[in-house]
């Protein structure tokens, strides 16, 4: 028994995270509110069967070192002394070989980002292609000294030359598909593409400012996605990235205020314009953790979002997480325009002023969703009843319990009512949500937007690992539906080898390490939030409704491609590419 696990077994996560926390039972786990950021509904659990704490409202935790090196603020090295002093364990010798290895995966990772950097802008400034993508970037009114500093380039329309470039700077298969700048059709890696083709390229920095990641805009129209980021990575995990943070990160500082957008142009066209303290989204909706980054320099949060209706949703689903976390709200209204980097184009000096004046979010909110209304109707109940439903959840997220009062005394004079009848609609909105989650109890477990169907499929795998001696075969049939390989090829190497599934203890790799863990915060998720006593059976059945809709998913995804690819064939007169597409459609369409 090595060190660490010495320490494990004198030390349950249950006791450890008790010190901090203020835990209940919740069936074979605990809960309570999350050490890390504020909130009012507990989404902190912690599973003494796999020995894991974490938070699905923030995603931070981890086993016992990782969840004291994040409350504590240390490294791993000194989590383990710490650790090991409390319990009576001796360290005799500091074993930094793990850390080590996982500094120069991510160095390396760091390293093919910096060449695909590289390459994307040499595409852009030395080939015919790359100077017509450039004059379109120039078209949207971004400088050449923007350009240069934000190393926006091009990926060629090109099936490998990236890939071919890493293997001859003696990059290993491994390493290009883990970096998410290529990807492998099977889990042999005998067939390898670069992910990024025909897309004008946004590297994604990291705080440091080093290139983690990409963003491609599509060139063509008939693209299926018009954007195409990054997998998650070693080095990049979307819900903590925030984009632009690297060169606004002083100026919100100083200011104590963040600028929020949507998009990578319009970060950059505002960052021109000379407002530094703004960032955008990239790959993901705002999550608890970019506000936990943000919450560090800024108090204020002035949101510049699209003036559509999904900017609009997009700015009540940001609100309501920032809300929480104690920000103040403004909006920016941009009148008739579509987004902050077209208006800049057009009235590059009206933006400051459209700053200056920003409103209230709750004041913006009323504006949109109950002043807009003709004023005749307004007394209507039925209209009344529609603004408070969208209003009082949000009301209800405010943290502060002074600037709730001012908020629900505003609603109470916009619709005539006495504050008394907001408190008491207040708490209906608190009833409505327990009554719904009471009636909502299905032998199937919630979904959650946090994970992906297939990362729903591995999770009840690693919650009832038995259960893959009745659908191997099934999996081996549909192994091209899964786009995480490494996690299937683990799984049926395991499987195939006869080892004890029971037990399922991944410990045998780096990589298999990193599987097991994030697949078990995902067992600890639909085990948290299940009303149903599951077992084995019941799972199965799960898992082939799962598999169904990967299915399903997956002849979208590809049924669209190759009716884009069909079309062009069809344009250009190509009867043998065409006879051939259209083969592989009838195949997808018989899946």
């Amino acid at each position: 028994m090595d060190q660490r696990d010495e320490i494990k077994a004198r030390l349950s996560i249950v006791d450890l995270v008790s010190e901090y926390v203020e835990l209940k039972r919740a069936g074979r786990n605990f809960r309570g509110l999350c050490p890390f950021h504020s909130e009012k509904s507990p989404s902190f659990v912690v599973s003494p069967d796999k020995e894991l704490a974490h938070c699905f409202g923030c995603n931070k935790g981890g086993d016992i070192f990782g969840f004291y090196q994040e409350v504590e603020g240390v490294d791993f090295v000194q989590a383990l002394k710490d650790l090991a002093q409390k319990v009576g364990v001796e360290i005799k010798e500091v074993n930094k070989v793990e850390v080590a290895k996982s500094k120069d995966k991510k160095e390396k990772l760091i390293e093919l980002h910096e060449l695909a950097s590289v390459a994307f802008q040499e595409n852009m400034n030395s080939t015919p292609e790359g100077a017509k993508v450039l004059a379109y970037v120039q078209k949207r009114g971004i400088s050449d000294e923007m350009i240069k500093k934000y190393r926006i380039g091009f990926a060629k329309d090109s099936f490998d030359s990236l890939y071919k470039t890493f293997l001859a700077k003696g990059f290993s298969k491994e390493e290009i598909v883990e970096s998410g700048l290529a990807t492998a059709k099977d889990t042999n890696l005998s067939q390898i593409f670069d992910r990024f083709r025909l897309r004008l390229m946004f590297p994604i920095f990291s705080k440091e400012g080093k290139v983690i990641a990409f963003g491609g805009r599509a060139l063509k129209a008939d693209e299926s996605a018009k954007y195409l980021n990054s997998p998650e990575t070693p080095i990049y995990h979307k819900s903590d990235v925030l984009y632009g943070y690297n060169f606004a990160r002083e100026s919100i500082r100083q200011t104590e205020t963040v600028i929020l957008v949507e998009g990578y142009f319009d970060q950059i066209a505002m960052y021109q314009a000379g407002f530094h303290n703004v960032v955008a989204v990239s790959g993901t909706a705002l999550t608890p953790r970019h506000l936990q980054l943000l919450k560090k320099t800024a108090k204020n949060i002035l949101f510049c979002l699209d003036g559509d209706s999904a900017g609009r949703e997009a700015l009540y689903r940001s609100a309501e997480l920032a809300l929480v976390e104690g920000f103040n709200l403004r909006v920016i209204d941009l009148g008739d325009y579509k987004d902050p980097g077209e208006l800049l184009q057009s009235e590059p000096e009206k933006f400051g002023s459209l700053v200056e004046n920003a409103v209230d979010f709750f004041d913006r909110l009323l504006a949109l969703e109950f002043y807009s209304i003709p004023e005749l109707n307004r007394t209507e109940l039925g209209v009344i009843n529609k603004f408070l439903e969208k209003v009082l959840p949000l009301v209800k997220k405010i943290s502060s319990s002074i600037l709730q009062d001012i908020v629900a005394r505003k609603i109470a004079g916009a619709i005539g009512v006495k504050i008394e009848v907001i408190y008491e609609e207040l708490k209906k909105v608190q009833q409505t949500k327990i009554l719904n989650s009471e009636a909502n109890k299905t032998v199937v477990a919630v979904k959650s937007a946090s994970f992906t169907t297939e990362e729903h499929f591995w999770g009840y795998i690693f919650w009832f690992p038995e259960v893959i001696l009745s659908l191997a075969e099934k999996m081996e049939k549909y192994e091209f539906l899964f786009s995480e390989k490494d996690v299937y090829k683990v799984l049926m190497d395991y499987y195939n080898d006869g080892r004890n599934l029971i037990d399922f203890r991944l410990i045998d790799t780096d990589l298999e390490e990193q599987i097991k863990h994030k697949y078990s915060i995902v067992a600890v998720y639909l085990e948290s939030v299940s009303s149903v006593d599951w077992n084995s059976d019941l799972v199965t059945q799960e898992l082939e409704r799962l598999l169904d809709r990967l299915v399903k998913e997956f002849k979208k995804n590809e049924g669209s491609k190759l009716e884009s690819q069909i079309r062009l064939a069809e344009q250009s007169k190509d009867t043998e590419q065409l006879k051939l597409l259209l083969d592989q459609y009838r195949q997808i369409l018989s899946l």
